[in-house]
C-alpha cells in the first residue's frame, strides 16, 4: 500500500520562459528525489527505529541517544494490523496479517513525540518506560525517558535500498533491555499549533512514520511491516484497538499472540 503526499510546487522562470510554465509532475518511473531530511519510522519488535537518508552519515548515536536530521514541520502516518486471513487452503490454523495505514496528524510543527513503551509480563503487556523524539537544532534527538532502563542494543549498517526507496539508505537502530519483549503502546504528540494529543498504538505490529515537509511526492510504502512474516490463527478473536488521529483505523491487538510465538 502506498502513501502519497502532494507537496507545494515552486515554478522557477528562466529568461524568455512563459509564465504559464509549470513543473513536470513526478511519475512512478522518475528517479526518486533526494531531500534535505528523510523519514524516521518507529516499529514494534522490540522497539526499532528506521532512519532513511541519502548518505551513510544521515544519523549517528551518542550513547543511547540517536541524532538524525529533522524538519520544522512534519506529518505522521501509521501502519497497523486490521485482520488475519488464511495463509493457504488446507491449513486453517495459519493466517497472515493484513494491514492498513492511517494519518496520525497532518503537516504541522511538532516539538516532541513521546512513545509509551510496554513490556510483556508473561500474561499481558504492562507500562514500562518511554522513548522521546525531541526536535532541537533541526534534528531529532531520540532517547529513553522513563522510570525503567531502555538501552540502544544494536545499530545496523546503512543498507542501500531499491524500488520506491532507490538511491536511499536505511539504518536500523534497536532499543531493548535484557530479554524483555516490548511494544509501542501509544504516542503523545506536542506542538505549538496542534497542542497535545495522545494516540493509541497498542497492536504489537505497529509502524509509525514521521515524514518531513521537505519531501516531494513519491511512493512511500512501509518497508518493514512488523508482522510481515508472523503467522496467527485466523479463527482467533483478537481485541480491537481504535487508532485515532486525522484518519483513524480500527485495528486488532495481536501483541500477546506474537509475544508467545
Amino acid at each position: 500500500m502506498y502513501f502519497w503526499r502532494i507537496a507545494p510546487s515552486v515554478t522557477l522562470l528562466a529568461i524568455g520562459a512563459s509564465a504559464q510554465t509549470t513543473p513536470k509532475q513526478p511519475t512512478p518511473n522518475d528517479p526518486i528525489p533526494f531531500h534535505t531530511v528523510e523519514p524516521v519510522v518507529i516499529r514494534d519488535g522490540s522497539v526499532k527505529i528506521d532512519v532513511y537518508a541519502r548518505k551513510t552519515s544521515g544519523s549517528h548515536a551518542e550513547g543511547d541517544v540517536i541524532i538524525t536530521g529533522a524538519s520544522p514541520n512534519s506529518q505522521a502516518t501509521f501502519n497497523v494490523p486490521i485482520r488475519i486471513v488464511p495463509l493457504r487452503t488446507g491449513v486453517p490454523e495459519k493466517g497472515k496479517v493484513v494491514t492498513a495505514t492511517g494519518v496520525a496528524h497532518k503537516m504541522s510543527a511538532v516539538d516532541t513525540y513521546v512513545y509509551d513503551i510496554e513490556k510483556f509480563d508473561g500474561r499481558k503487556f504492562v507500562p514500562y518506560t518511554q522513548l522521546e523524539f525531541k526536535f532541537s537544532n533541526l534534528s531529532w534527538r531520540i532517547s529513553p525517558k522513563g522510570p525503567n532502563p531502555l538501552k540502544l542494543v544494536s545499530i545496523g549498517e546503512p543498507v542501500t535500498l531499491t524500488g520506491a526507496w532507490a538511491e536511499h539508505t536505511e539504518t536500523t537502530y534497536e532499543y531493548g533491555y535484557e530479554k524483555l519483549r516490548l511494544r509501542v503502546a501509544s504516542v503523545t504528540i506536542t506542538g505549538k499549533t496542534i497542542g497535545s494529543q495522545k494516540i493509541t498504538l497498542a497492536t504489537g505490529c505497529t509502524a509509525f512514520r514521521i515524514e518531513p515537509d521537505t519531501h516531494q511526492p513519491h511512493p512511500m510504502p512501509f518497508d518493514h511491516e512488523p508482522c510481515a512474516t508472523a503467522v496467527f490463527n485466523p479463527k482467533t478473536k483478537f481485541a480491537t484497538v481504535a487508532i485515532g488521529g486525522t484518519k483513524g483505523v480500527k485495528a486488532i491487538d495481536v501483541s500477546v499472540a506474537r509475544a508467545t510465538q
